[in-house]
Parts: structure tokens; C-alpha cells; sequence
């Protein structure tokens, strides 16, 4: 994190969960840190959800791009560990594989990102930075992605993988419980290193391995303030 964000953390954050009245959490993972590390239990865990008006990605038909594309949704910043998945994509096409098929980074600007901006610039043609899109747009880049990447470092959660999913992409994503928690059953996980994601893109679009899907995996705003409402009042 940024210096200025890392004082104020070590200064305030356990003062503030200790003071707390009530603690809301994310997700279990999230929950079982504030355990761990505080001796804290949260009170409720309550899960980003996805919109009622997002839920149905069959009205999503406007293709963006005339050509194939991994997708990956994330703001540029260390932990989201897009310099790992560019130098993946790179290192398969210079090996002959994913012809015709481009890297397509959707989200904000961070934070200590030159070395991601001087990749982008190097492989321009390859690789389309969007910057921050809507949700019509991201939502259509979800539906017509062959693959969407997300091999961050930490989350607390991850509602891109949960996004993605729920448009039927196949999601390939860091093994560990909060995006277990925000992807469910079916998707590919691994560890964010070189030699697991290359394994892993190399794989899927050799048709070795795909997502299995059985069954749907949606968090509801409905459901999730009801949690909130019932720990207030």
C-alpha cells in the first residue's frame, strides 16, 4: 500500500476494530485474518453483490472487439499482479502460442505502476488498456472474453471473479479463500507465479482444461442488507 495509507493503518486500524461496536467483514477469509491477527470476531459477513439489473448477461450483446482477447479487471497497483500477467502473455505468444488472441486490461490507475506502463507502451499492439470502463461495457467484455485472469495477490473478496463468472466466462484466479469465496466452484485456481498461470492459459486454450460451471453462484443485494438491517436494529 501506499507509505502514507501503511502509517495510518499501523497508527489507527487496531484501535478502530478494537473500539468498534460492530465489525462487518467481506468475507469469511477476510473474518478468519481479523481473528487471527486481532482476536476479533466480526459479526456479521456481508458479501458485494451484484446488481438486480446485472444479472441477466444475455441482453450483453454488443462485441467490442473484432478479435479474440484474455480479459483481466483490475486497478493498477502492485497486488493485483498485472505485470505477472503480462510477461505470461508475452512469454506464450513469443512460444508461438495464442495466435490472434490479445490481452485486454480493463480498470483505474493506481498506484507504482511504471513498470506496467512501460510494458503497455512496449506491446501496444497487443495489449488494449481500456482504463476505468462502465458497467454496460464491462459486462459485454465479460460475455465475449475467451478466458478472464485475475491473479491477484490479496482481496478481501474479488467481485470481478464473481462478475465474469456470472456471464459464463471462464475465470482463472489465485488460490486462495476470499476469491474461493467470490468464485465458487468451477474455476481455475493457482498460484500467482509465472510457471502456474503459464501452465494454466497454456492449458485452457489447448483445450486441456476448462471451467466447470454446475451450478450458479450469485451474492443478491437483497439478501446481503437484510444482514445489515438485522445487526442495526
Amino acid at each position: 500500500m501506499k507509505f502514507k495509507s501503511f502509517v495510518s493503518y499501523k497508527l489507527f486500524f487496531k484501535k478502530s476494530v478494537l473500539e468498534a461496536d460492530k465489525i462487518i467483514t467481506i468475507s469469511k477469509g477476510t473474518s478468519d485474518k481479523l481473528k487471527k491477527y486481532l482476536n476479533r470476531n466480526a459479526d456479521v459477513i456481508i458479501y458485494p453483490s451484484l446488481d438486480e439489473t446485472m444479472l441477466n448477461c444475455s441482453k450483453f450483446n454488443k462485441r467490442l472487439f473484432d478479435f479474440k482477447y484474455i480479459l483481466s479487471v483490475a486497478t493498477l497497483e502492485p497486488r493485483k499482479n498485472i505485470p505477472l500477467l503480462i510477461d505470461v502473455f508475452i512469454n506464450l505468444k513469443k512460444e508461438g502460442y495464442l495466435k490472434n488472441i490479445k490481452l485486454v486490461l480493463a480498470g483505474s490507475m493506481g498506484w507504482k505502476n511504471k513498470d506496467v506502463l512501460k510494458k503497455l507502451q512496449a506491446y501496444r499492439n497487443e495489449i488494449i488498456y481500456l482504463g476505468y470502463v462502465n458497467d454496460s461495457i464491462l459486462f459485454n467484455l465479460y460475455k465475449y472474453a475467451e478466458v478472464f485472469v485475475f491473479p491477484s495477490k490479496y482481496e478481501g473478496f474479488g467481485i470481478p471473479v464473481l462478475e465474469a463468472r456470472n456471464c459464463g466466462c471462464c475465470v482463472i484466479t489465485t488460490d486462495i479463500s476470499e476469491l474461493r469465496e467470490a468464485c465458487g466452484e468451477g474455476c481455475i485456481y493457482i498460484e500467482p507465479n509465472f510457471a502456474e498461470l503459464k501452465e494454466s492459459l497454456k492449458n485452457f486454450f489447448l483445450g486441456k482444461s476448462s471451467c466447470n460451471y454446475k451450478k450458479k453462484h450469485i451474492f443478491l443485494w437483497e439478501k446481503e442488507v437484510k444482514k445489515f438491517v438485522s445487526l442495526i436494529f
